[in-house]
């Protein structure tokens, strides 16, 4: 093993060998935009569950926990898949993810407006829970057809 007690020569601090800062953030996020959407889109998909399961009289409390790693591979599929621009592979997936927000918004609304128990409100989060189940499947699987027809390449190396 090589060993030099003492450090010297000039190349130690020799800035003209040392590579210069990037001009700005912008290459780092748009490099890393696909994996920070796929987050945000699962831990959105995390909060519609837990939404949906307030909504519901009498609470499943399995259903959040049981939930919640779908929720979280159907968030990273939508990250990838739209970073990748696929938009296509997603589309069935986001109209699916539509209705269970727009079901969600009207149980929120008519939580505000009944006091109680009630049926629609029921019949409301069940629906949500339902459409979220086939939007999660829905974006998992075209995570699978888009890979396994169009697999991921690796970033071109940039020239040094």
């Amino acid at each position: 093993m090589p060993v030099e007690p003492t450090k010297s020569g000039a190349y130690l601090h020799d800035r003209s060998r040392i590579p210069a800062a990037p001009p700005s953030r912008t290459p780092l996020l748009a490099r890393y935009v696909g994996p920070l959407a796929a987050i945000g889109f699962a831990l959105g998909l995390f909060v519609l569950a837990v939404q949906t399961r307030d909504g519901w009289a009498s609470h499943r409390d399995w259903v959040v926990p049981g939930s919640g790693v779908a929720c979280v591979v159907g968030g990273l599929a939508l990250g990838h898949l739209l970073a990748r621009g696929k938009w296509v592979a997603v589309l069935p997936g986001l109209g699916l993810l539509l209705v269970a927000l727009v079901m969600t918004a009207l149980n929120v609304w008519r939580g505000q407006v009944v006091s109680g128990g009630d049926a629609l409100r029921d019949t409301m989060s069940i629906v949500t829970a339902v459409f979220l189940g086939f939007a999660v499947a829905a974006l998992a699987a075209a995570l699978v057809v888009v890979e396994v027809t169009d697999p991921t390449r690796p970033p071109e190396a940039a020239a040094s």
